[in-house]
């Protein structure tokens, strides 16, 4: 992203990343790099469907842990209500990532990215479950904001083993102060 808003671009990207997508559903779940190939795919999705804050206020930061606090800050800071065309769009993407961090598997094996990517995922479904803008419940049997955040701390804590996985849990902490 270049930090300037550039929507002449958008259908020609929307185009060529949606041709991917029966290649991608074709991808076996057991297989590490189809999961990165899938994760990645997602995010980008995300990042091109969900316009963020983060793409033009300059998130620069000197560490992981001050991008994931000011990634967090953001999330609680600004107020989100897509339409309901949006939320359509972004669900299958960050139900992706939430399937993908419900799974009782060993995460050892686990690409750090996807756990950045599964946490800024986690982020934008809390920001829409706490503006009761959208329901994960099919997904991970939550009903609210408070259930959500409860829930991104279980699935986050099975990762506290590696650094990234407790600068994930510190930056949950965060929301607490909202909630």
């Amino acid at each position: 992203m270049t930090g300037r808003l550039c929507f002449e671009r958008f259908d020609a990207l929307n185009a060529s990343l949606l041709a991917f997508e029966p290649l991608i559903g074709k991808l076996p779940d057991d297989d590490h790099m189809a999961v990165l190939t899938k994760a990645t795919w997602h995010m980008v999705m995300i990042e091109l469907l969900h316009w963020s804050h983060t793409h033009t206020n300059g998130v620069v930061e000197a560490s992981l842990d001050a991008a994931f606090a000011a990634t967090t800050h953001l999330s609680m800071s600004q107020e989100i209500s897509p339409s309901v065309e949006a939320i359509a769009s972004l669900a299958p993407h960050i139900n992706y990532f939430l399937t993908l961090l419900r799974q009782e598997r060993d995460v050892f094996d686990e690409a750090p990215w996807v756990t950045i990517f599964a946490f800024k995922a986690s982020l934008i479904g809390w920001q829409l479950v706490a503006a009761d803008c959208w329901k994960p419940s099919e997904i991970i049997l939550v009903s609210d904001k408070w259930d959500m955040r409860r829930w991104m701390n279980i699935v986050f804590e099975r990762r506290k083993h590696w650094c990234i996985g407790r600068l994930v849990i510190n930056s949950l902490k965060e929301l607490d102060d909202v909630i």
